[in-house]
């Protein structure tokens, strides 16, 4: 049998709870955000010293430059892209966090077939072409065939010619060169095994707006990977300047916690009052 609840045994719980929840709570907050503004510039920082690995192994050109780092190609479909894994995000967790990158398409040529001038790698199992290729989920932008007909898709890995999601033009305004982009990505989880990934592609300069893209898949078949970043497949003539990758992994259930202790706390004290 459980003793009787009273006021004061209500209290010391929603206290208990306080005193473990908030060192958490401010310990997650602290990290937050995780801010990567590349280039050689005074502020900004180079790929190496960002903590970042060169997945490409030489398939793609990955270069530093002075407000960016650039990703180009001397032949065509070629894949590549920059990881690092981060505290409490893949390998099994199941922390709600959002990743915001922005990036120009500094050439940008309507050149036929399919290519994917860049986008956001999520969960890949290693700094590998293969993982990048074919492990987690990547939300990326596909051309297909002519510039104009861009998709906004979440694939699995970036290879993956099969979305998870709904294809989501960006209709007739088209993607041109030149054009500055961001998209943001945010992961959240819910029920047993449930995880929504929403997708926001927001072009900053001219017309054109937002295109935005969502799935619910099953959290257990990605989250294994814990390797988070930036990459595409890129065609010959096409390159993307990555200006800054903003990661930012949200409180979560601690939060929530405190939240029901601090409830506690203010409905005790109104009873006593």
């Amino acid at each position: 049998m459980f003793p009787p609840t009273t006021p004061k045994l209500c209290f010391r719980i929603a206290h208990a709870v306080l005193l473990v929840a908030f060192p958490l709570v401010s310990s997650v907050q602290a990290a937050d955000p995780v801010s990567f503004d590349f280039g050689t510039g005074p502020g900004q920082t180079t790929l190496g010293d960002a903590g970042f690995t060169d997945a490409s192994a030489g398939r793609l050109t990955i270069s530093n430059q002075a407000d960016s780092v650039r990703f180009e190609s001397a032949a065509n479909n070629q894949s590549g892209g920059i990881t690092q894994t981060f505290d409490g995000l893949g390998g099994g967790s199941k922390t709600d966090f959002s990743i915001t990158a922005q990036f120009t398409l500094s050439e940008f040529y309507s050149i036929t077939g399919a290519g994917r001038p860049g986008g956001i790698v999520l969960f890949a199992n290693s700094p590998s072409v293969a993982d990048l290729n074919n492990t987690g989920l990547t939300v990326q932008i596909i051309t297909r065939n002519t510039i104009g007909n861009e998709d906004l898709s979440i694939t699995s890995g970036l290879n993956s010619f099969s979305p998870v999601n709904s294809n989501t033009k960006w209709g007739n305004a088209g993607l041109t060169q030149g054009d500055t982009l961001e998209l943001k990505v945010d992961v959240s989880f819910s029920g047993e095994d449930d995880m929504v990934v929403h997708a926001t592609l927001t072009r900053l300069n001219g017309a054109g707006g937002s295109r935005t893209a969502s799935v619910t898949t099953s959290a257990s078949t990605f989250i294994g990977g814990d390797h988070f970043g930036f990459g595409g497949r890129l065609r010959q003539g096409y390159t993307t300047d990555l200006d800054k990758i903003v990661i930012i992994p949200e409180p979560g259930i601690f939060a929530m916690a405190a939240g029901f202790a601090v409830l506690g706390l203010v409905s005790f004290r109104r009873r006593r009052s």
